[in-house]
């Protein structure tokens, strides 16, 4: 696989995770309230000064989304034993974990991103395997992920 073609990967995972996070949080979950709205209800939470709360639109959480969405991609396109992979996943999941801490999202916000962030990736496959007369074929048996070989078709 070309390099081009790898970067035009990571970019329309990039996207389509950016869509997922405009289209849920601004249409269909608008109303789902943050860990902040708690507080009025005699919950204690951690807060950093510095962060600025809000109180609406925390489903799905669109850091975890994006996190997961260029992490996993940049994982299956990495070749074979590069210790790169392991650092972006613990990036990622720092990203996710940061979201709690912060009391920005309930964990099922940000679990709801990681997967939306992965479907993400598998999605920019198959959309830019439909462009493309040979198809995009990811090959790493050896990947922490995965046992088998994974085609977009």
């Amino acid at each position: 696989m070309k390099h081009r073609e790898k970067w035009s990967i990571v970019f329309t995972s990039f996207a389509i995770s950016n869509v997922f996070v405009t289209t849920l949080k601004g249409l269909i979950f608008t109303n789902a309230l943050r860990p902040m709205s708690l507080v009025d209800k005699g919950y204690f939470l951690h807060f950093v000064d510095v962060i600025k709360m809000y109180l609406h639109h925390s489903f799905p959480s669109g850091h975890s989304i994006t996190a997961f969405a260029v992490a996993f991609t940049l994982v299956l396109l990495i070749k074979k034993k590069n210790y790169y992979k392991y650092l972006f996943f613990i990036t990622a999941f720092l990203v996710v974990f940061n979201q709690i801490y912060l009391s920005e999202h309930f964990p099922i916000d940000v679990i709801a991103g990681v997967f939306i962030g992965i479907l993400s990736t598998y999605l920019s496959i198959y959309l830019l395997s439909l462009f493309k007369k040979n198809k995009f074929i990811i090959e790493d048996p050896e990947s922490i992920l995965f046992e088998t070989e994974i085609y977009a078709s």
